[in-house]
């Protein structure tokens, strides 16, 4: 996952070793999130690299107002900033070692302390937010990518008189979202097609298993969908199916039917990773 602020929002960080993002969440989890009676995640890769330079946690508090008024409460003295637009509380926390982290000062042995920083992403859908956020940038993209190629979608061309636009009905799939289908607006610009565009009657679908199901069929599994590889991997593997169903009824998807990935797809999909990707 590629994130705007990283560790770039209090000064004095450090990298988070492997064995104390456990220690450290569970810590944060006894001060704050139990007491508070809000769920929580642990996302991205925090754990799973050597080092990191934050740790990601997706938060289910009632509401923003809920959890910043918590947070004041029980850890008032904790360094902290919250981003509106992101729906993100970041906070400076201390590091908890596993084992107790000893240096030698010169004249006596003192315990290191070290501080991270941890970003609270408030979501209303725990299990989705986990799933959304379990692969990186370039997963994601290649995810939004493939619901282009294969799911529905309409396009039209409008002649406003003054360069015209086109309007396409889409899906794409993103971290915050899930599977999202809307409209799509285009402006030309003296006959070129601006890249990017404004979305319009958006419909969501988070529900995990499900989009799995209609991006890559029955057999496929959340592990399939991990990493450009593993995605890559699959397609290429012969059980990959994707849903055929009734644009207007997204997402209650009642009556559906499946469709193998045809060559000229998969083609599509590894000219993409293969020339586009890696640019984006």
């Amino acid at each position: 996952m590629t994130k705007k602020y990283g560790g770039n929002v209090f000064k004095g960080l450090s990298r988070i070793p492997k064995d104390a993002v456990i220690p450290t969440v569970r810590d944060l989890a006894k001060n704050f999130f139990i007491p508070a009676g809000i769920k929580y995640a642990i996302l991205g890769s925090a754990g799973k690299k050597e080092t990191s330079g934050d740790i990601d946690i997706g938060v289910c508090p009632r509401s923003a107002i809920h959890l910043a008024v918590s947070i004041e409460k029980f850890l008032p003295k904790i360094k902290k900033k919250f981003f509106k637009g992101m729906n993100m509380l970041s906070i400076k926390y201390p590091i908890v070692y596993g084992n107790p982290r000893i240096e030698y000062d010169g004249g006596s042995w003192i315990r290191q302390k070290k501080w991270v920083q941890i970003d609270l992403m408030i979501t209303d859908d725990l299990k989705y937010t986990k799933f959304g956020y379990a692969r990186d940038k370039f997963a994601t993209l290649l995810l939004s990518k493939i619901s282009t190629i294969v799911l529905p979608f309409d396009t039209e061309e409008i002649d406003d008189g003054i360069g015209g636009y086109r309007l396409t009905n889409r899906f794409y799939f993103a971290n915050s979202h899930g599977l999202v289908t809307g409209i799509k607006k285009q402006k030309y610009n003296t006959g070129t097609l601006a890249k990017k565009g404004v979305y319009s009657d958006k419909r969501a679908l988070k529900d995990p298993k499900r989009i799995i199901d209609i991006l890559f069929g029955p057999q496929a599994k959340e592990s399939n969908l991990k990493t450009v590889e593993s995605i890559q991997k699959f397609l290429h593997s012969g059980k990959a199916r994707y849903c055929i169903f009734d644009l207007d009824s997204f997402p209650e998807i009642t009556h559906v039917h499946y469709m193998h990935y045809t060559p000229t797809q998969i083609e599509k999909i590894d000219n993409y990773i293969s020339n586009e990707l890696y640019m984006s």
